[in-house]
């Protein structure tokens, strides 16, 4: 049986012992309740935002989470013509070392 050898000045992220490693990337989310009615409510500095949770959608209205060139993050959920926005929806943020909070 052939034995794969390798010089650890060429592996990355790092080899020690001839064993790969890398670093551990620390990481926090924040979750937030968004009630009807709501527009361009600034939920602040964060990597990334997203809707984690759609209660009662399918009625309809408009829901948007959107961020500027700052990563400052905002959301809205309100009525869109005749249609009612949802209840309380939920969006959770992703918080990065050096990408926001």
């Amino acid at each position: 049986m052939s034995e794969l050898r390798l010089n650890c000045w060429r592996c990355w992220p790092t080899c020690q012992s001839g064993t790969w490693g890398a670093p551990k990337i620390q990481f926090t989310t924040q979750t937030y309740n968004i009630a009807k009615n709501t527009r361009n409510l600034r939920l602040g500095v964060h990597a990334y935002c997203s809707w984690t949770y759609l209660n009662g959608s399918p009625f309809g209205g408009f829901q948007q989470v959107y961020s500027d060139q700052n990563n400052v993050w905002y959301v809205s959920n309100y009525a869109w013509g005749n249609y009612e926005s949802g209840g309380t929806i939920s969006v959770t943020c992703l918080n990065l070392p050096g990408a926001g909070a």
